[in-house]
């Protein structure tokens, strides 16, 4: 079961780092599921197992990226009392 769920977890990134890489490239307007599944060599359908439609993959992006941000903030805050420092940090992890 627990290759299964990591197998789970590769795939979603997989359309989640080509949405990324695709969004470099265009609005995201003119990203299509065929450039995705090109991009991941999955099928169609394997994408429709992880996502709606172009605008869930698009919300599940900005969910994991505003994750990501909070938990490098709650991180940073623990190590340092200075919020310049915070600042600083976060936004040089986030380049």
């Amino acid at each position: 079961m627990k290759k299964q769920s990591e197998t789970t977890k590769k795939t979603r990134q997989c359309f989640l780092d080509a949405f990324w890489s695709l969004i470099s490239e265009k609005p995201i307007s003119k990203i299509a599921v065929n450039e995705l599944t090109r991009r991941t060599s999955y099928n169609r359908g394997t994408f429709y197992e992880y996502f709606l439609d172009i605008d869930d993959l698009v919300a599940n992006a900005e969910a994991d990226l505003l994750e990501e941000m909070k938990q490098t903030i709650l991180q940073v805050t623990s190590e340092t009392n200075s919020l310049e420092k915070m600042f600083q940090i976060v936004f040089t992890s986030m380049n």
